[in-house]
């Protein structure tokens, strides 16, 4: 006779399905890891942070990128006209910002012309303006790592960006006056 019993073998192993998934247990913490990961994406997004490190700031003014990413050396622009995708993540950005307050304010000033509306629109707009830039960006490339995350870096840019970076912290100063016949 056994003296174990049925609940003992279910606490030291998980249980598994016939399909080989474990069960709702061992699902139910997936579901929780999937869900920390995403929202560990979008907070990092918000903070315009690195999409591999999710530490690295991507910009370091108002308009300047990092290149690479200061963490983990993530060259944010894989190939010249790489951001030329950005512009419809501005659109898309634009148009989910100006689209509601265009109904609100032609809602509560029915009176004004559609230009009217339209103009007190763009004014605000264009304060807002570098951050729909830099969140356009970010947008872009999380999109961008999302279909394609490949960590090959093998690209021509790439390559050179590296050596730039390479010869900027590594290599001698030259000497100008090196190499001349006096």
């Amino acid at each position: 006779m056994s003296t174990t019993s049925p609940h003992d073998s279910a606490t030291t192993s998980p249980t598994v399905q016939e399909n080989g998934l474990p069960d709702a247990c061992g699902h139910k913490a997936a579901q929780r890891g999937l869900i920390r990961r995403v929202l560990g994406t979008v907070w990092a997004m918000l903070l315009q942070r690195c999409p591999r490190c999710h530490k690295g700031q991507m910009f370091q003014g108002a308009f300047t990128m990092n290149d690479p990413c200061p963490v983990c050396g993530l060259v944010f622009q894989r190939e010249e006209g790489y951001f030329l995708g950005a512009m419809y993540a501005s659109y898309l950005i634009g148009c989910v910002i100006l689209t509601p307050f265009y109904f609100l304010l032609a809602g509560l000033f029915p009176t004004w012309s559609n230009a009217a509306v339209i103009t007190a629109l763009i004014l605000p707009y264009m304060v807002i303006t570098p951050a729909v830039f830099r969140y356009s960006r970010v947008l872009w490339i999380y999109f961008d790592r999302a279909v394609d995350p490949s960590e090959i870096n093998d690209c021509v840019y790439e390559k050179v960006q590296r050596r730039k970076k390479e010869g900027e912290k590594g290599a001698p100063p030259l000497d100008e006056g090196a190499g001349r016949a006096e």
